[in-house]
């Protein structure tokens, strides 16, 4: 005679079957939670190359290579590819394993400012400086917003810097106060 299985003994005899199930679960679960963190750790770095990328352009395009170097090094990232035309400046940037390439534009049409060329706002200061001391300005190099002075100019300039629109930003390096 034929007689069924009672739930206890059915019970008994599929024991141990749900553990295999629970443990390929739990692992297809960590392999999930391994990816979704790969990728958003790439989506990280992509964003970081980018925003390297931009500052760094328009370092680039306002003051040439070297502030363009300067910009990506402080955000992380490393300068692969620079081009620069008259009006623009293209970077190219490394930032861990993901890369990025900016494009800026300098304004001002025929007053642009090269590379290495002080702005009008630094030549400005420059002239009031010139007023102010009854005399030009011993300036080494200038470029951007930055100049560097001889030592004898600097110590003269140093207490009527402010006055004349210029903050101290190194033992002889003045720059346009932009009040930061």
């Amino acid at each position: 005679m034929f007689r069924p299985l009672s739930f206890a003994r059915r019970g008994r005899a599929q024991r141990g079957q749900v553990v295999p199930l629970i443990a390929a679960l739990v692992l297809v679960a960590g392999l999930a939670v391994i990816a979704l963190g790969n990728l958003g750790g790439a989506a990280t770095e992509r964003a970081l190359a980018r925003r390297a990328a931009d500052a760094a352009a328009l370092a680039g395009a306002a003051e040439g290579r070297p502030a363009a170097e300067r910009v990506a090094a402080q955000n992380g990232a490393r300068v692969t590819r620079y081009r620069e035309t008259a009006q623009d400046a293209e970077v190219v940037v490394i930032y861990g394993r993901a890369h990025a390439i900016a494009n800026a534009r300098r304004e001002g049409g025929r007053g642009a400012l090269r590379p290495g060329e002080a702005a009008p706002a630094l030549r400005a200061a420059l002239a009031r400086a010139a007023q102010v001391l009854g005399h030009k300005v011993a300036v080494v190099r200038s470029g951007g917003l930055r100049a560097e002075l001889t030592p004898a100019a600097m110590a003269e300039l140093a207490p009527l810097a402010v006055a004349a629109g210029l903050c101290p930003s190194g033992p002889v390096h003045v720059e346009v106060c932009t009040g930061r």
